[in-house]
């Protein structure tokens, strides 16, 4: 059972575009897992989300991204 029941929509199916703001689609990997943990399966899923972000500024993090192999 998903924890976000209401916001499934099965294949095939067409969301309501008014319950977005700025719709955006990401491609996700989820996994079912068992009683004590274990992965039982794993399979594709499309994210469908509000692309907002609370900062008045979208800024990049990271001013060295280098690769140096150790």
């Amino acid at each position: 059972m998903s924890l976000l029941n209401q916001e499934i929509h099965q294949s095939g199916t067409m969301p309501n575009l008014n319950q977005f703001d700025h719709l955006a689609i990401e491609a996700e990997i989820a996994f079912k897992t068992g009683a004590s943990g274990e992965i039982n399966s794993v399979f594709p899923v499309i994210e469908s989300h509000n692309y907002v972000f609370a900062l008045q500024k979208k800024f990049f993090v990271g001013t060295d991204c280098e690769y140096r192999p150790e």
